[in-house]
């Protein structure tokens, strides 16, 4: 969707006013494709930026520029532009998430000695998102980790997110 946002014809309909939300508010992204991005800036400027296929779960094939070595970004740009991996990746402009200080799981809890269960919080990216199925609304996620990649293998954790669906009179008060 995003890169839906910033194709030439969905500009050529915007208003001005518009474009700039646009451009204020979402991450430019693109097919990471040599025809539609310049990929030498890309390779060069690596840690702006973060690359993923268009449709996979799980932080599968996810890059973040800044979390990975010179070398690596290299083969990421090498292995999945172009439609070389035989399917689409985007490339998206990093940005970085929001930090909330949060209690790290206990992993190894049943191994750790009282009293040595980390007790201090430690700032982890926050990412949030809503879920969509046969095109209806259906839920909303939250994911943490302390990495700028976010994802279960990268130490990251989905938190429990409620949605109160409820009908009102003149709304609710908070």
């Amino acid at each position: 969707l995003f890169e839906v946002l910033f194709a030439p014809e969905t500009q050529a309909f915007l208003t001005e006013e518009e474009i700039a939300f646009v451009e204020a508010t979402v991450p430019m992204t693109a097919f990471l494709d040599e025809s539609v991005v310049n990929l030498d800036q890309i390779r060069a400027n690596k840690d702006e930026w973060i690359v993923k296929p268009t449709d996979h779960y799980g932080a599968d094939n996810v890059y973040a520029g800044c979390e990975v070595s010179r070398q690596e970004w290299e083969r990421v740009i090498d292995e999945f532009a172009n439609g070389r991996a035989g399917y689409p990746f985007i490339v998206q402009r990093y940005i970085r998430p929001f930090k909330t200080d949060t209690l790290p799981p206990d992993a190894g809890i049943d191994d750790t000695p009282d009293g040595a269960v980390e007790s201090e919080p430690v700032p982890y990216n926050n990412m949030n998102g809503l879920y969509l199925y046969n095109g209806h609304f259906q839920g909303v996620f939250s994911r943490l980790g302390p990495h700028p990649t976010i994802s279960k293998t990268n130490d990251g954790m989905t938190a429990a997110s409620l949605w109160v669906d409820c009908d009102v009179p003149g709304g609710l008060e908070l």
